[in-house]
């Protein structure tokens, strides 16, 4: 009976151990979560980016055509 005591107590010191070392389940879960939000708002704000510099991209290009369409007008009028 004493042996059965204390190989019981030895096993629950090694599960304890091992369960010390280890993150349990939930915090594995919330490792993951925290991870998949950095990779997505990483992911969002590079998208968000590369759209600003093409939105700027076509204004310039925009404004650029429409300046050229003015002059031209302004030209013809005064000839």
């Amino acid at each position: 009976m004493l042996r059965a005591a204390v190989a019981a107590a030895a096993i629950l010191c090694s599960f304890a151990a091992t369960a010390e070392d280890k993150p349990d389940s939930l915090e594995r879960a919330m490792q993951r979560a925290v991870e998949r939000a950095v990779h997505g708002t990483e992911k969002t704000a590079k998208r968000a980016g590369k759209f600003a510099e093409k939105t700027a991209t076509r204004s310039g290009k925009f404004v650029e055509r429409t300046a050229t369409k003015v002059d031209k007008s302004v030209k013809r009028a005064l000839e």
